[in-house]
């Protein structure tokens, strides 16, 4: 039975994410040059342990209950198949970033695969963490470059679009390149091509129309059916939104996404909305509190002090990343 954290998350994420041209990865591994000169040698310093250490401490709180559940495989000659599962196993311990240095992560990863595989097999998937490693480092400082220039029109998003694939297919070999990016390159295509279709002047909205259906016909069955899924998602969480706004209860709410999604995706869901609710009161809670010190006739310099202390004193190291990119909302 899947872990129901695991489905929570990854309904959430059905639900507000959606694909667009972009790196579809973890959050980015470096912020600027000098973070990214560590993390590469970091990642250089690790790959050449002769041994592998054992993770210093249990695992981060986002990832405590989770069971990632990739099995690594290798052919009859003993060297490793590379498929998607790979680069999930990579993923799911790279996402705690922020929560622990990149060293633990890469010595956690090392200690997973060698729990798994021996001898080839191994020594592969260390040296393809390593160029995973490398290719995420170097596409945080790709992505940061390209939010640098102008606004993400079609010309733009179609020269990010370039740049990644040209820096994949520097870092891994094609059936690499395939297991890890194709099904998502893909699914980019498609987006550029409707981006490019609806913003086309010389056409009606009934050729917009048959034009985009006849591109959906052309993508593989795996993606239409996460099209479908996404849609039927989005509109249970709209449906849920209006229920809600009209006063419908929780249980009201959980019977709604159990008939559509079954019993235990609508008790994941339940969890869910109680995280947010509880995320949202500390969020207000907070802002009722700084706004008080604003208001004290502190300093500038003083009330920046007293802020900080406010945040540190009331969220963990992960949150507070997210309470100050969310500060001037509040």
């Amino acid at each position: 039975m899947p872990n129901r954290k695991l489905l929570a998350v990854a309904i959430a994420g059905i639900i507000t994410c959606g694909y667009f041209i972009r790196p579809h990865d973890s959050q980015s591994l470096v912020t600027n040059n000098v973070a990214a000169q560590q993390a590469t040698a970091v990642n250089e310093q690790i790959y050449r342990q002769s041994n592998t250490l054992f993770p210093a401490h249990a695992l981060p709180a986002s990832l405590a209950d989770i069971k990632h559940g990739v099995v690594l495989q290798v052919d009859e000659d003993g060297n490793l198949i590379v498929n998607s599962h790979t680069h999930d196993l990579f993923e799911f311990y790279l996402s705690a970033m922020g929560e622990e240095p990149l060293e633990q992560i890469l010595i956690r990863i090392r200690h997973d695969i060698e729990q798994q595989l021996t001898s080839v097999a191994k020594d592969q998937a260390f040296l393809l963490l390593k160029n995973f490693v490398d290719y995420k480092v170097e596409l945080s400082s790709l992505s940061t470059d390209l939010k640098s220039q102008a606004s993400p029109g079609l010309e733009l998003l179609k020269l990010q679009k370039a740049q990644v694939s040209s820096l994949r297919a520097h870092y891994f070999s094609p059936n690499t390149y395939q297991a890890f990016f194709q099904q998502e390159e893909d699914y980019d295509d498609f987006m550029l091509s409707q981006l490019e279709i609806n913003q086309n002047p010389h056409l009606d909205a009934i050729q917009k129309s048959q034009q985009i259906d006849a591109l959906l016909d052309q993508l593989p069955e795996e993606i239409k059916r996460v099209r479908r899924t996404a849609s039927r998602h989005g509109e249970l969480f709209q449906t849920a939104n209006n229920m809600r706004s009209n006063g419908a209860s929780n249980e009201d709410i959980y019977q709604l996404r159990a008939r559509s999604l079954g019993d235990e995706a609508a008790t994941a869901l339940a969890e869910l909305d109680v995280k947010r609710s509880l995320w949202q009161q500390r969020l207000s809670h907070y802002a009722q509190q700084r706004d008080a010190i604003l208001d004290s006739g502190l300093s500038d310099q003083d009330s920046l002090q007293a802020i900080d202390a406010l945040i540190n004193l009331n969220f963990s190291h992960p949150e507070i990343v997210r309470v100050k990119a969310l500060d001037h909302t509040l």
